[in-house]
């Protein structure tokens, strides 16, 4: 026994038709609407508005103000009345006072001060008739050997050397030893200050010259 119904074509294809019809309705009703709307909104009609510039009110004309004439009064005549007036003078006796003692006593002004007096000295000098010069030595002359010795002797107030050294060597010491053996052996005038002997240093220059 078959239980499967046949199913009938052409009641297929009506039921597909009416679907299909009834989205076209649909879409139709849709577009439809929309369209209308847009045309109202289209034609709605449009305002406008016109903005004017709004400008200040203009500034209210100059006016000048009114001359004002002052009349001056006429210029009155002022009389001055001047009185001499001869003044009385009064002769005083007026009490002169004794003179002070204090103004009148003479004033004792100091003396400048005195320059002070240098004290004269006066340098020791060598008795030259008291020793001879000095001689020269053998070795210095053959070396040819000569120059310039500068001395200083200490000289007490007696007039004799106490000691003696080489200020200014003559560049040979054979020279300067025998141009101080010798003046050490001389006498000399001491030094005085203010006429007064005094202990002190003297110079003596002497010349080793070949001849």
């Amino acid at each position: 026994m078959n239980f499967t119904q046949e199913k009938d074509p052409k009641k297929h294809m009506w039921g597909i038709g009416l679907v299909v019809a009834l989205h076209a309705i649909v879409i139709w009703a849709l577009l439809t609407g929309l369209a209308q709307k847009i045309v109202e909104v289209v034609k709605a009609p449009l305002e406008t508005m016109i903005i004017q510039e709004i400008k200040p009110p203009p500034p209210p004309p100059f006016i000048p103000p009114p001359e004002v004439v002052v009349a001056t009064p006429p210029p009155t005549e002022t009389i001055q009345v001047t009185t001499a007036v001869v003044p009385h003078v009064v002769e005083r006796m007026v009490p002169t006072a004794p003179p002070d003692p204090a103004s009148t006593a003479p004033v004792n002004t100091p003396r400048a001060a005195e320059p002070v007096k240098e004290p004269t000295r006066v340098a020791a000098e060598r008795d030259k008739s008291s020793c001879e010069d000095p001689e020269y030595p053998p070795t210095s002359r053959r070396n040819e050997e000569q120059g310039t010795v500068i001395l200083r002797f200490l000289v007490d107030v007696s007039g004799h050397v106490v000691d003696g050294k080489v200020a200014t060597s003559s560049g040979s010491s054979r020279l300067d030893r025998a141009a101080k053996d010798a003046f050490s052996q001389c006498t000399f005038k001491p030094a005085t200050v203010d006429g007064k002997p005094e202990q002190a240093w003297v110079s003596v220059r002497y010349l080793f010259q070949l001849n």
